[in-house]
């Protein structure tokens, strides 16, 4: 059996973390108590950004990491 390609590992990974709305409404409800409006947070290995985004939209400065060239880039 043929292993995935890397586009098709990524776009799957993708309609799970970023297009998810109950994933992302999950994220929220864990951080929104932890993360405030200004708050610094760092995002290491933040892979797709699902993290990234929602700690944004709480109001977070964030700077995100992502070793992976591939993923980076989106």
């Amino acid at each position: 059996m043929k292993a995935p390609s890397s586009s098709a590992g990524i776009e799957r990974s993708r309609s799970v973390y970023r297009l998810d709305q109950r994933h992302l409404a999950s994220l929220e409800r864990f951080y929104r108590p932890l993360v405030k409006a200004g708050d610094l947070v760092f995002d290491i290995g933040a892979h797709l950004g699902d993290r990234s985004a929602v700690l944004r939209k709480i109001g977070a400065r964030v700077v995100a990491l992502e070793p992976q060239p591939a993923l980076a880039s989106l």
